[in-house]
């Protein structure tokens, strides 16, 4: 039985007796051993019929983690379930070795998943390549099915999974580089040639302009999407927007500024979380909680509510629930709720510690606020 093997049945164990086990290295020799000794199951204890493995439920607050359960941060990666409320894992779904840096503290794990969590891509910058691994039968592990190879002199890399897609950049090697491309293919038939969908244009420092498919399946490129400023009671809000779904915001108020945190998940619509920046660009660690901001209907004002003025630190991650009736808030200690209805949003709640990581930033990263799968 190889490492992969072993993750697969710590999980199953996870899921029987929902209660942490040990490190993942120092229990596979002992269930070796255990298997070995005592042959195939025959039945799963209170999990229903004699022989019926149960896949876990992949549901609620979805992190993905580099160093899962004191592990490595390069081969112990996973993409764990939460409950939103006492933050118990449910479920734990093992990623390909590396395939996520442990070292990047703005990956947008929450493109990286199919909508089902049927799908997951990744890329290496060594390789040049995307990888696109599918979720076992038995809901254990993303195993590798393609691998999609540049053409020579070419490096392809920075994947997005969204409308039955697979997103992902084409980029010239060498010096003296061309504006990168981004190319897509159909999940179901990554053999295809693929499709070119936009050209990235460069800023001033070189740097590709910010992408991604915004909730409604379009590409949205960030410097090619015109600001609109919004003038309102609390300030003054400068947006972008693709279609009707606000995709990066500013809000400067009392001569502060709050920034839309880049890595969470759009929210979709005309609601967007901003955080506190500091002087430098970064998050202003002096400053407590984040604000929701919503834009009206026509897009001539916008209502702004201070949240998680606690105390706690500025807000570093954020998951709206599937409804969009609530709100999680990652501060620098805990995950805390509130309430979102028209009036705005509710008093925040704080239901459990951080889970820690053995990531650069810590903590595992926001993937999204999944429901049940139907």
């Amino acid at each position: 039985m190889d490492d992969r093997t072993g993750v697969s049945v710590d999980v199953a164990l996870r899921r029987r007796r929902g209660r942490r086990v040990w490190p993942l290295p120092a229990v596979v020799a002992g269930l070796v051993a255990l298997v070995t000794a005592c042959g195939p199951a025959t039945e799963d204890e209170g999990d229903g019929e004699a022989g019926e493995e149960r896949e876990p439920e992949m549901s609620g607050l979805a992190l993905l983690h580099r160093g899962y359960d004191g592990g490595d941060p390069d081969e112990d990666q996973a993409l764990v379930f939460h409950d939103p409320e006492t933050g118990e894992e449910t479920a734990v779904v093992a990623l390909p070795e590396g395939a996520v840096d442990p070292m990047a503290t703005t990956v947008p794990a929450h493109a990286m998943f199919s909508s089902d969590w049927g799908h997951f891509a990744h890329a290496t910058p060594e390789s040049g390549t995307v990888e696109l691994a599918t979720l076992t039968d038995d809901g254990s592990r993303y195993e590798a099915t393609a691998t999609l190879d540049p053409p020579e002199g070419q490096e392809w890399g920075d994947p997005r999974v969204a409308g039955g897609q697979l997103w992902f950049t084409a980029e010239e090697a060498g010096a003296g580089r061309s504006d990168p491309r981004i190319l897509s293919v159909p999940l179901e038939g990554t053999e295809a040639s693929p499709t070119q969908e936009a050209t990235l244009p460069r800023g001033e420092n070189g740097r590709p302009t910010d992408w991604t498919v915004d909730p409604d399946g379009e590409l949205y490129l960030r410097e090619q999407q015109r600001t609109a400023r919004i003038p309102g009671d609390d300030g003054e809000l400068v947006v972008r927007e693709s279609g009707d779904n606000v995709m990066n915001a500013t809000l400067i108020t009392g001569g502060q500024q709050w920034q839309d945190l880049g890595p969470s998940p759009v929210w979709g619509g005309g609601t967007v979380v901003v955080g506190p920046v500091g002087a430098n660009g970064g998050t202003d660690e002096g400053r407590d909680g984040a604000r929701l901001v919503a834009v009206d209907e026509n897009g001539q004002g916008f209502e702004s509510t201070r949240v998680l003025d606690g105390g706690d630190g500025p807000v570093l991650q954020y998951a709206p629930a599937p409804d969009r009736d609530g709100l999680l808030l990652q501060s620098g200690g805990a995950w805390h709720r509130v309430a979102i209805d028209d009036a705005g949003a509710g008093e925040a709640e704080e239901l459990f510690p951080v889970p820690l990581d053995a990531s650069m930033a810590g903590y595992p990263l926001v993937v999204r606020w999944s429901e049940p799968r139907e």
